[in-house]
């Protein structure tokens, strides 16, 4: 019979705190708020006040890695660390294979109104569709490569924004 710390269930573990490196608040309250429920700890990179360099155009894997690995020097090796990015791909204004306005997404927000995307995709034929991808790289302590997880959500635009 086993006794002692050995007999300690899952949901007894103490984790150590996951660094999220993230300018964004709401995306922090997210992943604090779904991670937690599961029994981890969630804490904002605080030094991400400084933010991490992000080599545009590089593909996903790479651009990733650059900013983890910057991110985990400044926090340390011995620290659970992920970084997170957004990148929207609108179908009517990407051209040659490189989604528009992708890796550049939260720049490109902020100088866009959505009456200046509409007029500029009914310029180029009127198609509506979008997707929104979200990579997440996770840097685990003793491991030589981080952990690459994605998603997609296909949709539309909507030909007025929402006023609510």
């Amino acid at each position: 019979m086993i006794r002692g710390p050995e007999l300690r269930r899952y949901d007894q573990i103490a984790l150590a705190p996951i660094l999220f490196a993230t300018s964004n608040i709401a995306k922090f309250l997210q992943a604090r708020l779904m991670l937690g429920s599961m029994g981890f700890r969630v804490e904002r990179f605080e030094a991400h006040a400084r933010a991490y360099h992000e080599p545009y155009g590089l593909p996903t894997k790479e651009f990733l890695g650059s900013g983890l690995r910057e991110v985990v020097s400044r926090a340390g090796a011995r620290r659970l660390v992920f970084i997170e990015d957004t990148t929207v791909r609108i179908d009517a204004l990407s051209l040659n294979g490189d989604d528009f306005p992708g890796q550049a997404t939260k720049e490109w927000f902020t100088a866009s109104s959505h009456a200046e995307l509409i007029d500029a995709i009914n310029e180029v034929g009127g198609d509506l569709r979008v997707s929104v991808r979200s990579d997440i790289a996770l840097y685990v302590p003793g491991h030589s490569e981080f952990l690459l997880f994605s998603g997609v959500t296909p949709g539309k635009l909507a030909l007025m924004p929402d006023k609510g």
